[in-house]
């Protein structure tokens, strides 16, 4: 049978490794003994054997969710608003989603029209 006190260290160790900290360290911080696959962990960590991916830490899974609904939803609330006779409907919807979903109007533009890549010129 499976212990799920033996599942706690992996869980702790892959949320630090996808650039989130804080189980981690709420576990350094506390009175708790630690495991020994974490103590394994950091030392190799501190040893340079793990390494950390580079680059911007991904956002959080609740505004990645809200990202994907503002952008279905805005074909829903763009027609509806050509149909009322907006003039500047993608404004329009961009910023009724954008206050909807806590979000900039840029980057609810930015979800809609994600920037293309150019062709290198050969």
């Amino acid at each position: 049978m499976m212990d799920f006190a033996d599942l706690i260290p992996a869980g702790i160790i892959h949320r630090f490794l996808a650039s989130d900290p804080k189980p981690l360290l709420d576990l350094l911080r506390s009175e708790k003994p630690l495991h020994p696959e974490i103590r394994h962990f950091l030392a190799d960590y501190i040893e340079g054997r793990i390494k950390r991916k580079r680059g911007r830490r991904p956002p959080p899974p609740d505004v990645k969710i809200r990202r994907e609904l503002a952008w279905f939803d805005y074909d829903d609330v763009k027609r509806k608003l050509q149909a009322s006779g907006v003039t500047d409907a993608h404004r329009a919807a961009t910023e009724k989603l954008a206050n909807e979903y806590n979000l900039t109007p840029d980057q609810v533009d930015k979800r809609i029209y994600p920037r293309r890549r150019h062709r290198k010129k050969q």
